[in-house]
């Protein structure tokens, strides 16, 4: 059986083992991917959710992907709106970071 396979049947089984499961969804690549196999393992929409950070470091193409996504998969989905823009530390983002 081709490894790819081996990898996505093994994905699905260990998500069978958890009851639930929200899923940090930037909308790109991998977090759709898990959102999508995490949608086919949780049948039922309480026990899965999508959570999408929103700030100015976010494309906002990437927050609408997002939202067209679990819209289209009826997902429930959070949208967390951070604050790093207001953190010093954030902001000063030294070359030790």
């Amino acid at each position: 059986m081709n490894n790819l396979i081996l990898k996505k049947k093994a994905l699905e089984s260990e998500l069978h083992k958890l009851n639930s499961l929200a899923v940090a969804f930037s909308g790109g690549a991998d977090s759709t991917f898990l959102l999508a196999m995490a949608k086919k393992v949780f049948q039922h929409n309480d026990r899965l959710v999508a959570i999408t950070a929103v700030s100015p470091v976010h494309p906002q193409k990437d927050i609408q992907c997002a939202e067209w996504f679990t819209q289209k998969n009826n997902i429930r989905h959070v949208m967390v709106h951070t604050l790093e823009m207001e953190s010093s530390a954030f902001l000063e983002n030294p070359p030790d970071r």
